[in-house]
């Protein structure tokens, strides 16, 4: 009977001693890093402006689309007269290519409409001082506007994300101009803003 107990004891002693050994780690080294980023720069180059036009028709309605390599297309209504419309254009530049960021607009109506506004009172037969902008695109190239366009969605709040492919990008805004029966002549205008941040 003291054989068997001796017997165990020494197997437990074994036992635990090995587990001990196995249980053993080498300690691994951790790097802790951080880096600090300049800020994108986003420098306006032009502001949105669709032109000049006549109306054919007072009591009709009319568009302009406006495109974002600056073209502007007005329906049969109206008349383009000698200016040059403009795409809304910023200069996008980094020092860190590659990375991700988005562009949001700010300051937009509802369902991402801008809303321009003639500051004259309205007279005669003019019932309208109000025309609005919709069917807002972007546009991102390197030194002019890409093949292809991104239509602005209606939801509140959107934003469109993109790489960094280069040191300096060029982003361009265009819509469309709705204009009403009897609207009101003069110069109409909406400030609206534009950010471009790292995601």
């Amino acid at each position: 009977m003291k054989r068997s107990l001796m017997l165990l004891g020494a197997i437990a002693l074994m036992v635990g001693f090995s587990g001990t050994v196995m249980g053993q780690d080498t300690p691994v080294n951790v790097n802790a890093s951080a880096s600090i980023v300049t800020a994108l720069q986003n420098e306006k180059q032009s502001d949105m402006y669709f032109g000049n036009y006549i109306v054919a028709n007072e009591a009709n309605i009319g568009t302009v689309t406006l495109s974002t390599a600056s073209v502007a297309t007005p329906s049969s209504n109206l008349t383009l007269l000698t200016s040059k419309p403009t795409a809304a254009a910023f200069k996008i530049t980094t020092a860190y290519p590659n990375m991700d960021y988005y562009v949001q607009l700010g300051s937009l109506d509802a369902a991402n409409t801008l809303t321009l506004t003639n500051s004259e009172d309205l007279s005669g037969t003019y019932t309208n001082k109000t025309m609005s902008v919709n069917n807002l695109i972007l546009n991102i190239g390197l030194d002019g506007p890409s093949v292809s366009d991104v239509l602005l969605p209606t939801n509140a709040g959107y934003r469109f994300d993109n790489t960094l492919s280069s040191t300096t990008s060029y982003l361009f805004i265009g819509g469309t101009l709705n204009v009403s029966a009897h609207q009101l002549p003069g110069i109409y205008t909406k400030t609206f803003t534009v950010s471009v941040l790292y995601n």
